[in-house]
């Protein structure tokens, strides 16, 4: 696999710290320790693991955003990207109201649909990104660039 053009390396790891901002914590008590587990098997990079127990976690509450979260950024870093999509998705229903939260998904949701080779889903989900915060433009070049990319390949 290629690696990703120079522009793109700094707002893939800001969008990977960003997502992993939204870190979850617990009160220690019982009922948090698959989430308690997930957390530390994700501190050691544990993914695969980690997963088992964010699904846990999850099942106990299903519309908890920053769960869901975790979740992606487990799959992500397993380069699990049609995993990502879904669980993004999922992010992406849940959050209500939270632009920036909201921006930050579409990007990602941008790379991922990238790295699943569906171009146009991915130019449609930068639109979207771009109808909430238009800028300067700049992100069609970007958008191009990481077509042009991935078409490469």
């Amino acid at each position: 696999m290629k690696n990703p053009p120079s522009f793109l390396i700094l707002p893939m790891l800001l969008i990977v710290v960003i997502m992993t901002i939204g870190y979850v914590s617990n009160s220690g008590d019982d009922a948090n320790e698959p989430l308690s587990t997930a957390n530390t098997l994700f501190d050691r990079g544990d993914y695969e693991e980690a997963i088992t127990y964010y699904e846990k976690a999850i099942g106990s509450d299903p519309d908890n955003t920053c769960l869901q979260h975790q979740m992606t950024v487990c799959l992500c870093h397993l380069n699990k990207y049609a995993g990502a999509l879904q669980s993004m998705n999922r992010e992406l229903e849940l959050n209500t109201g939270d632009k920036d939260a909201t921006l930050v998904l579409l990007l990602g949701k941008t790379m991922v649909l990238s790295h699943l080779n569906q171009p146009e889903e991915a130019k449609k989900t930068f639109g979207e990104y771009l109808l909430l915060d238009p800028g300067d433009g700049s992100g069609f070049l970007k958008l191009f660039l990481l077509w042009k990319t991935n078409t490469e390949k």
